[in-house]
C-alpha cells in the first residue's frame, strides 16, 4: 500500500433544476435530469491506511467530523471491494459552504471515491468510481446527479438519468468570462425535502419541461432563466429570497435557488460581478457572498 496518502480533488455544484428519476431498481440508472454548474470552490480528498482495522476516521477542514454519513458509506463501501482488514483515514479540505446546495456532499463522496481506491489499489477506473459515489449519493437521499454534473464539470446538461456511464450529460458553452455568484443563507436537508411527496410532485410537474426547453435553447441565459421558473413553482424559498429574486430581476439579473439550500445564485459575466456583489450585499447583508470561477475540468485524481 502507498506511504503517503492519495489525493483527489472535485468540483462543488450548485443545481439549479431537475426532474426526479430514481425509480429504477438499478441505483446507477436512478437519478434526475436537469442542469447545474461546476464551482471552482472544490473539495480536495486525502486518503490512507490506518492499523485501526475496519475503523473509518474522517476530518473536514482538519477537525473530526461525526455525522459526515456519505464519507462514512462511501469508505466502507470502498474497503468491502478491497477485502483489507485495516482501516481509512480521510481527510476532506474544502472552502464551500456545507449542506447550503453547494453540492458538498456529492463531492466529497466523488473525490473519496477517487483517492481511496487508489489508496486501496482497486484497479478501477474514474468513472468506475464515480458510479460507486452515485449510489452512495443516491442510497442516502442527498443527491441525484450531483455527481454526474461534478465527475464532468462546466455548467451542464443532464438529459438522461443515471451514474457516469449511464446518464447522458452535455456541456453548455460558457468561456472563461463567467463566474457564480451566490448568496448563502444557511443549510437545508436534501433527503428531507427529496423524501416529501409534495414537494416532489411540484418537481416533477416542471422539472422534466425545463430540461427539455434548455435542451433547445443551450445558452447561460436561459439557464437561470429556467433556475428562477423552477425556484418559484417549487415553492421552498422564503418570503425574503421571494423578494431578493424580484429585486435582482427588476435590475436585469435572473436569479434561482440552489437545489437544495437557502442560497440563492446567478452567473454574471466577470464585468458585473462588482454589480451584482453591491446588490445582493445590500439587500441581504448578514448572507454570506460566494463568487467562484466555472470549473470545467471535473473530478479526477491527483
Amino acid at each position: 500500500m502507498p506511504s503517503v496518502p492519495s489525493r483527489a480533488i472535485s468540483p462543488t455544484h450548485i443545481t439549479g433544476f431537475f426532474e426526479i428519476r430514481d425509480q429504477e431498481d438499478d441505483v446507477l440508472r436512478r437519478g434526475s435530469r436537469g442542469a447545474g454548474v461546476c464551482l471552482g470552490l472544490p473539495v480536495l480528498t486525502e486518503v490512507e491506511h490506518s492499523s485501526n482495522a475496519g475503523e473509518v476516521s474522517i476530518f473536514i477542514n482538519n477537525a473530526r467530523a461525526h455525522d459526515a454519513q456519505v464519507s462514512q458509506l462511501m469508505a466502507r463501501r470502498l474497503l468491502d471491494l478491497s477485502g483489507t482488514t485495516f482501516g481509512l483515514i480521510v481527510r476532506h479540505y474544502t472552502k464551500a459552504p456545507t449542506g447550503s446546495g453547494f453540492g458538498t456532499s456529492g463531492a466529497a463522496a466523488l473525490s473519496l471515491a477517487l483517492a481511496g481506491s487508489q489508496a486501496l489499489d482497486l484497479g478501477i477506473s474514474d468513472v468506475e468510481a464515480a458510479q460507486l459515489a452515485h449510489a452512495v449519493e443516491v442510497t442516502l437521499q442527498t443527491g441525484l446527479g450531483t455527481v454526474a454534473g461534478e465527475f464532468y464539470g462546466g455548467l451542464e446538461l443532464r438529459s438522461q438519468p443515471g451514474a457516469p456511464g449511464f446518464g447522458k450529460v452535455t456541456r453548455i458553452p460558457t468561456g472563461d468570462d463567467y463566474s457564480v455568484v451566490a448568496l448563502h443563507n444557511g443549510p437545508m436537508s436534501t433527503s428531507a425535502l427529496l423524501s416529501d411527496p409534495a414537494i416532489r410532485q411540484r418537481i416533477n410537474a416542471v422539472g422534466g419541461r425545463l430540461t427539455e426547453d434548455l435542451l433547445g435553447d443551450m445558452r447561460v441565459e436561459r439557464f437561470l432563466q429556467l433556475s428562477q421558473e423552477f425556484t418559484t413553482a417549487v415553492g421552498v424559498a422564503s418570503d425574503e429570497l421571494r423578494r431578493i429574486i424580484l429585486d435582482a430581476e427588476k435590475q436585469g439579473y435572473w436569479l434561482g435557488m440552489a437545489m437544495f439550500g437557502r442560497t440563492l445564485f446567478t452567473i454574471v459575466r466577470n464585468n458585473e460581478i462588482d454589480e451584482i456583489f453591491g446588490l445582493l450585499q445590500r439587500d441581504e447583508p448578514k448572507g454570506r457572498i460566494v463568487i467562484a470561477r466555472i470549473d470545467t475540468q471535473g473530478a479526477h485524481r491527483l
